[in-house]
């Protein structure tokens, strides 16, 4: 079971790799509606393996090798996200580290979203109009 998991969120980072890798647009935002778009597309055809991937990260609770491999292939995930939505592949320092964490988490949260409630998922143009509303909001109450 634990090895299947792992095999399982292994072809889902390399999923999420394939998006990135055919992300190409002029900004941040176009780029990241491409990934989303490639990535909610295909949900619904591999949700077993989003299933695999809810057991792993369960499974990492409580099993010190499945943690250390899930940090470590989602520390790379994070560093391809940075490098798609800054349009900067090494996308190194914080800020590269920041944005990665940030689209990492929303794919693992759209990820369980898919699972318990697929008809309330966002578009991905209305994921990253939230996402620039909400850094609106912020760069204006800072101000």
């Amino acid at each position: 079971m634990n090895l299947a998991a792992l095999e399982a969120q292994s072809e889902w980072g390399d999923l999420i790799a394939a998006a990135v890798q055919n992300a190409r647009a002029s900004s941040s935002s176009e780029r990241l509606t491409i990934a989303l778009r490639a990535l909610l597309s295909s949900m619904p055809e591999h949700r077993e393996l989003l299933v695999a991937s809810a057991q792993a990260f369960a499974h990492a609770a409580f099993a010190e090798d499945i943690r250390e491999s899930l940090a470590y292939a989602t520390g790379e995930a994070r560093r391809e996200l940075a490098g798609l939505v800054l349009d900067d592949p090494p996308a190194a320092g914080e800020r590269g580290e920041a944005v990665g964490s940030i689209v990492h988490a929303l794919i693992v949260g759209l990820a369980m979203q898919a699972l318990l409630d697929p008809d309330s998922l966002p578009s991905p143009e209305e994921i990253t109009a939230a996402l620039v509303a909400v850094g609106s909001s912020t760069t204006r109450d800072e101000s």
